[in-house]
C-alpha cells in the first residue's frame, strides 16, 4: 500500500467529521450501537440512516483533492483502512499531536 498510517489518520479524522455533522446525537448512539452488537466487521451501521459512501467520498476529496479510483488497489485500501479506524474508535478520531 503506497498509503502511510498517517495518511489512513488523516483521513479517518476528515471522514469522522464529516459523519459527525451529517448524522444527530441520538442517530450517532444508535450507529455506534449497532456496531458494537454486529458480528460483521465489514458492516458499518452508519449505512442504516444514510448514504456514508458520500461522506467517505468527500473526505478523500477533501484529502487528495481528487475522488478515488475505485479500479486502484490502494485508494480503496485506504478507505477501508480509515473507515476501519472511525468505526472502531466509535467515530471519535482525533488528529494525532505534533511530537516535535
Amino acid at each position: 500500500m503506497k498509503y502511510t498510517d498517517s495518511d489512513i489518520q488523516t483521513l479517518a479524522t476528515i471522514f469522522t467529521r464529516i459523519i459527525l455533522e451529517v448524522y444527530t446525537e441520538n442517530e450517532m448512539d444508535e450507529i455506534i450501537r449497532r456496531n458494537h452488537a454486529e458480528t460483521d466487521k465489514n458492516v458499518c451501521h452508519t449505512h442504516d440512516f444514510g448514504d456514508a459512501n458520500e461522506s467517505m467520498l468527500q473526505a478523500f476529496s477533501e484529502v487528495h483533492g481528487r475522488e478515488p479510483h475505485i479500479s486502484n488497489h490502494d485508494d480503496m485500501e485506504l478507505i477501508n483502512a480509515a473507515w476501519a479506524q472511525a468505526k472502531l474508535s466509535d467515530f471519535d478520531v482525533k488528529p494525532r499531536e505534533n511530537c516535535s
